[in-house]
């Protein structure tokens, strides 16, 4: 299932994403893209099971700068993260460790 189906299914998960400024602002693709980007974005963020945050620049350096961070909750409350930069990832299912990425 691709992922915009799956944020539309009866089953859908809870999604809170925090991008960071650059990502808005950063060309990447036609022009017609980026054009669309923000809109769609507004959208998503509309829907009743997300949350979207936009981190601004004044927050300065952050320990997630040049990857991404996914976190995933799984019902019966443990957790997973999913730790990825330019050249190499890392999942982590430690509960102690899950945690300390979650305060990130």
């Amino acid at each position: 299932m691709s992922f915009s189906r799956c944020l539309r299914s009866g089953d859908r998960p809870a999604l809170w994403v925090v991008l960071d400024a650059a990502v808005l602002l950063r060309s990447v693709g036609v022009p017609v893209v980026m054009r669309e980007q923000l809109p769609h974005l507004l959208r998503v963020a509309a829907m009743p099971h997300v949350t979207l945050h936009v981190l601004p620049f004044d927050q300065g350096e952050h320990d997630v700068m040049g990857g991404s961070l996914t976190l995933l909750t799984m019902p019966d409350g443990s957790g997973t993260a999913c730790a990825e930069g330019a050249h190499d990832g890392q999942l982590v299912e430690d509960d102690t460790d899950v945690r300390r990425f979650a305060l990130t």
